[in-house]
């Protein structure tokens, strides 16, 4: 990465090639099950797998993410700046943890999971697809937290 709009560009492409495929599956079985020919299919022990992928989820959208980010600041606690290529590094690393939120909304949906389930999934990927967006404004944030020789 040459520049921060450089890197901003990359993340903003990824985000999007990360997120438009699970949304569409979503949206499509979705309309599939209003319209009527799809109800879909059921797991044997489906409690128990709904609540398994229900804590995924949430370690996906909110404990993994924070537990990265806390390490990656460890991790350079004592140096005076850091590389923009490290910075670049580590948003992507914490976009695709967060962006995996979205895929679990998508198994939900194939899986015909419980209403209560399948709402904390989807309300888990708005989450992380509104607090992951690699907007200008956050990343010169980060930039300035973790004092980024730009």
């Amino acid at each position: 990465m040459n520049s921060v709009t450089e890197m901003i560009a990359a993340l903003r492409k990824m985000y999007r090639v990360m997120l438009a495929p699970a949304a569409a599956g979503v949206f499509a079985i979705e309309l599939l099950r209003e319209l009527g020919p799809l109800s879909g299919w059921r797991l044997p022990g489906g409690a128990s797998i709904e609540l398994h992928f229900f804590i995924f989820t949430a370690a996906t959208a909110l404990a993994t993410p924070m537990l990265y980010r806390s390490l990656f600041a460890s991790s350079h606690r004592g140096k005076m700046s850091i590389a923009l290529a490290t910075l670049y590094r580590y948003e992507n690393n914490s976009m695709v943890i967060a962006m995996m939120t979205p895929w679990m909304s998508l198994v939900a949906s194939i899986f015909a999971f419980s209403a209560f389930y399948t709402i904390g999934i989807f309300f888990l990927g708005i989450y992380a697809c509104y607090f992951y967006y690699p907007s200008q404004r956050k990343i010169e944030a980060d930039i300035r937290i973790f004092r980024v020789k730009v």
